[in-house]
């Protein structure tokens, strides 16, 4: 024997020095878990000596050596004797044993898995099968493992084909062919999540299904398989259903009740003009042929009757305290301006008033405004703004409101900004402002538009109000700014 077999068993210096082998087995020997297996095994190699042999040996330090023989024959078939080789495995048997430990660890995780798990080589034959898709499936491990041609199919399609996990073994073939056959996928990274109603489950009552199907590599890096995850959805998709059923009739509901609301307010301006209308034709027109004759009988009678004349003034007076109510209220109905001047210069003349009176320096700028738009659209814009000045005299106790308007070739845009108080958007419930809101909004929305607020404690108040000019009623003709 060489040095390397007396370093392997450890044999010392001293018995070394006795250049005997039998003290050198018997000190072999007793480093044996089992010496006289070991002693009838080299016994019986002697005797067979045709025959080549490897075992394994555990010793009682713990080590596991690896022992190869071999028999000598010289080239006329002449026996020699045999050759030993001993190797010590120790680290690779607890590296095994360490991996061994960790598969079944693992085993075990994918077995007690609540989600249905099969895992594939890239052989696309089944190694892994745990009880959750058993219980999915039907398909017991013990008829699955070992099975490939893709037979792991059959329990979800009916028939042999290829399903998530083979999409991520082999993408460039199978993608593009098998992705469309699933209602939803995406790709995380390796991942591919995907949904798809898989027929034959359940005894062909089916089931909506949850896949997610990720690559496993080896230390250097090379797919080795693929393992997939199976989760039933069904409920998860019959809840949706309800939900979006639910959510179809609401918005049918939202529709009519926006409709009515529509109409109602299209009804209550279209009333508004004809009141503006009535009150300035017809009672201001009669109040003013009233004013006509009483001033026209108080210059009639003689100086000398002065209580008539007085109170001839008297009436003259309250006649004409009750036009300027009626021009008040028919310019509140329907301003004159919009229909005399447009938009921006009834923006305007509304906006000087409201300086005047409220003492809030209020700043008009314009864009684009140069031409008339649409009744709906001139009446909206002209009355969510006087809304927003309301708000901003009322609540805001603001110093100072800027309007702009600006028109593009697409919309509309109109900001009323004030340096007020402001609020937190959260309580707007509860805000005083609240109801002129929903009215702005309500108004923008007829004409197809849309409304934002933006405002924060201490920082004042902004509306911001965009209406689309396509699609719109078509524009005036008449009239322009």
């Amino acid at each position: 024997f060489n040095q390397r077999f007396v370093d392997i068993w450890e044999i010392p210096d001293d018995i070394m020095a006795l250049q005997s082998g039998d003290k050198a087995l018997e000190f072999v020997l007793s480093k044996l878990v089992d010496p006289e297996e070991f002693v009838n095994r080299i016994n019986y190699l002697y005797k067979k000596r045709q025959k080549k042999n490897y075992e394994e040996i555990a010793l009682v330090d713990g080590r596991t050596l690896e022992r190869y023989s071999a028999p000598m024959f010289s080239h006329d078939g002449h026996y020699y004797g045999r050759v030993w080789y001993y190797r010590d495995i120790t680290e690779r048997k607890r590296a095994e044993e360490e991996f061994q430990n960790a598969k079944r660890r693992l085993d075990q995780i994918i077995e007690f898995f609540p989600d249905a798990i099969v895992v594939i080589d890239n052989q696309r034959k089944v190694i892994a099968w745990n009880r959750a898709i058993e219980e999915m499936t039907g398909v017991f491990k013990e008829d699955i493992i070992g099975k490939c041609d893709f037979e792991y199919a059959l329990p979800f399609y009916g028939e042999k084909r290829p399903i998530l996990l083979d999409i991520v073994l082999n993408p460039e073939k199978l993608k593009e062919q098998w992705s469309s056959s699933y209602d939803f996928m995406q790709e995380e990274g390796e991942k591919i999540y995907a949904e798809v109603w898989a027929p034959a489950l359940f005894g062909w009552k089916g089931a909506y299904i949850w896949f997610c199907a990720v690559p496993l590599r080896d230390s250097s890096g090379n797919v080795t398989g693929v393992i997939e995850s199976i989760r039933d959805i069904t409920r998860r998709k019959e809840v949706e259903q309800e939900l979006e059923q639910a959510n179809q009739q609401l918005k049918k509901q939202y529709e009519k009740v926006k409709a009515l609301s529509d109409r109602m307010l299209k009804a209550r301006e279209e009333e508004s003009v004809r009141l503006s209308r009535e009150l300035h034709d017809e009672l201001g027109q009669n109040l003013t042929l009233v004013k006509l004759n009483f001033q026209m009988l108080h210059d009639e009678i003689p100086a000398s009757m002065k209580q008539v004349k007085a109170k001839l003034e008297e009436n003259i007076n309250l006649v004409d305290s009750s036009l300027q109510f009626v021009r008040r209220q028919s310019s509140s109905l329907r301003p004159p301006a919009l229909d005399e001047i447009g938009l921006y210069s009834a923006i305007s003349h509304m906006s000087s008033g409201f300086s005047r009176r409220t003492g809030i320096e209020t700043r008009v700028i314009q864009k684009g405004f140069f031409r008339r738009f649409s009744l709906a659209v001139e009446t909206a814009l002209y009355r969510c703004i006087q809304e927003a000045l309301t708000n901003a005299g009322r609540h805001a106790r603001a110093e100072k409101v800027k309007i702009e308007m600006k028109k593009n070739e697409w919309c509309i845009r109109v900001r009323v900004i004030d340096d007020g108080i402001g609020f937190s958007p959260g309580k707007l419930k509860t805000s005083p402002e609240q109801v002129g809101i929903i009215g702005i909004q309500e108004r923008i929305n007829m004409v197809g538009g849309q409304v934002r607020v933006r405002s924060r404690p201490g920082r004042g108040t902004g509306v911001y109000i965009t209406v689309p000019l396509v699609n719109q009623p078509e524009e005036l003709k008449t009239g322009g700014e």
